[in-house]
């Protein structure tokens, strides 16, 4: 149900330590997150909270589709939303992204597919579908066993989005006069 799922960025991971003397257009960005969906999959869609990467809002996306009422004809859908809601109408982004349904309690368990996707004002949801068959998640799942989303996204080229300044706030050192 809605109210057990937590849509909160459980882990976010960005490479920051890229040189800042390299163009945004010249560089690429990684990140990675994920979030709990429970191990009751009866929703509509649910969105993580936004997570920049790249100078780019991203969330992650999980649907379940019935195509009858039986849980067995149901099929989870996974995507990624690049800069939903955003005013600018000349961005676009390339990239790849793994996109996975995992239980955290065993590494092994999980179902994962990888996209490449081209990001723009008019397309900016990609995922899949039909990501699996309902009966392969309940063979990631057991009772009280949470199933999670995630998504690492590997960004190759940003056109039309300015990088995101850094700022300084530290107290500035003082000086010595030894």
């Amino acid at each position: 149900s809605l109210s057990r799922m937590k849509s909160a960025v459980k882990k976010s991971k960005v490479d920051d330590d890229k040189d800042d003397s390299i163009s945004p257009f010249e560089s690429s960005w990684d990140g990675e997150f994920q979030f709990a969906v429970g191990s009751e999959c009866h929703y509509k869609e649910v969105l993580t909270d936004a997570v920049d990467i790249g100078g780019i809002n991203w969330r992650l996306g999980v649907r379940v589709f019935n195509y009858v009422d039986d849980d067995d004809d149901a099929a989870p859908s996974i995507f990624l939303v690049a800069n939903e809601g955003s005013r600018s109408n000349a961005w676009s982004c390339e990239g790849t992204a793994e996109l996975q349904l995992m239980n955290l309690d065993y590494e092994t368990k999980s179902i994962r597919r990888r996209i490449d996707f081209c990001f723009d004002r008019k397309n900016n949801r990609a995922g899949f579908e039909s990501f699996c068959a309902m009966s392969e998640v309940h063979q990631l799942i057991h009772e009280r066993e949470n199933l999670y989303v995630g998504a690492n996204i590997c960004i190759n080229k940003v056109h039309g989005m300015r990088p995101i300044p850094k700022f300084d706030f530290s107290p500035p050192s003082e000086f010595s006069d030894v």
